[in-house]
Formats: C-alpha cells, sequence, structure tokens
C-alpha cells in the first residue's frame, strides 16, 4: 500500500517538483541539498513531500523531495539555490478507511491531505537557503 502512494507521489513529483532534474552533473548556479524534520502537534509526519519555491519565477530552481518518518532530504543536484523560497509541505494522512485496489482487488488504507491549505496551496512558510543555511524544521500546528 505504501508502496502504491509513493509510486503515484513519485510520478506527481516529477511532473511538479523536479522536472529537468537530473542526477548527474548540473549546470547553472549553486545548489544547496537540504534536510530537516517536519512535525505536526510535535508528531512526524509518516508520508507527504515538501517543495522549495522560488517567489517571483526567477532564476532559482523549484527543489524538493519526500517526507518519510517525519524526515526529509534532498541532495545537491536536486537542491534549492541561494535565496528566499516559498514551501508547501503536503501530508498524506490516513484516514482510517480502506478501499478496494482495482486492479488487485487487495484492500489498502485511504489516504487524504492532512494539512490545512496554509501549509501548501496558500502557504505561509518560507525558508532562506544559503551555504551556511540547508537545514530546515517545520513543527506545524493544527490551529
Amino acid at each position: 500500500m505504501a508502496a502504491k502512494f509513493l509510486f503515484a507521489c513519485s510520478a506527481i513529483m516529477l511532473v511538479e517538483v523536479m522536472t529537468g532534474c537530473s542526477r548527474q552533473e548540473y549546470s547553472g548556479a549553486k545548489r544547496f541539498p537540504l534536510s530537516g524534520k517536519v512535525t505536526f502537534d510535535g508528531e512526524p509526519i509518516d508520508v507527504g513531500s515538501i517543495s522549495f519555491l522560488p517567489p517571483d519565477g526567477g532564476d532559482q530552481r523549484v527543489s524538493g523531495g519526500y517526507i518519510l518518518n517525519g524526515e526529509y532530504s534532498v541532495p545537491e543536484a536536486q537542491g534549492a539555490n541561494a535565496g528566499k523560497h516559498r514551501v508547501e509541505i503536503r501530508w498524506q494522512k490516513l484516514t482510517g478507511k480502506k478501499t478496494r485496489d482495482r486492479a488487485s482487488e487487495e484492500l489498502t488504507e485511504q489516504r487524504a491531505e492532512g494539512l490545512s491549505p496554509k501549509y501548501h496551496k496558500d502557504s505561509i512558510l518560507t525558508a532562506d537557503v544559503s551555504p551556511t543555511q540547508t537545514r530546515f524544521d517545520f513543527d506545524l500546528k493544527s490551529n
């Protein structure tokens, strides 16, 4: 079940967050690896994604990755350029419901967005990436 979700997330992330990225050498402005922890009311987010978005769409690049067990790590090649970024965090929270997979007939745990839009679509979160600041922890609150 988690594997199916991660596969779906990877397809979305490849299109939305990592378009044009390469696991090889890269060209352009210096990129920085990113890492940190993400919690919700003090508890680690089990499965989600984090995106670092340039505020003006200029020369900075979009960056991001997966959150697993409350932690994320983005390697330099997929990292962010220096500067201010808007941060979007999404959490695929378990709903407590199960659905039957059409292909395998297997029952799987249902997930849905678990965060307020103030943490993703209308995000209030920011990060100022620099050579000395590449770790960003986020403790999100329900209120």
